[in-house]
């Protein structure tokens, strides 16, 4: 289930990505040799937006989706238990031991 949730949650910000720069790319140009791998402007315009209603569409329906996922009572108690099973003994372990005085 979080599997679906995590391809959900995808699909809509991909969707979100095209309605707003049909080609999918944000900036103008090349990115510099020395930043590529990393995000980021590193200098370079934004190219003009380019709403695509499709996508727009698809993104609201991906969302729609999403949200169902987020609300489903399994979903939530599964999610609850893998939380409390195996990050919250995580976090615990590594907060440094109080030493009385």
């Amino acid at each position: 289930m979080d599997m679906a949730r995590k391809f959900l949650q995808m699909g809509y910000t991909r969707a979100r990505r095209y309605v707003n720069h049909r080609g999918g790319r944000k900036y103008q140009g090349p990115v510099p040799p020395e930043r590529r791998g990393q995000s980021g402007a590193w200098g370079r315009a934004v190219r003009p937006l380019e709403p695509d209603l499709a996508k727009a569409e698809a993104a609201r329906i991906f969302y729609r989706f999403y949200q169902q996922v987020l609300q489903d009572p399994q979903y939530q108690r599964r999610k609850a238990d893998h939380l409390e099973r195996f990050e919250r003994p995580a976090m615990r372990a590594d907060r440094p031991k109080e030493t009385a005085p």
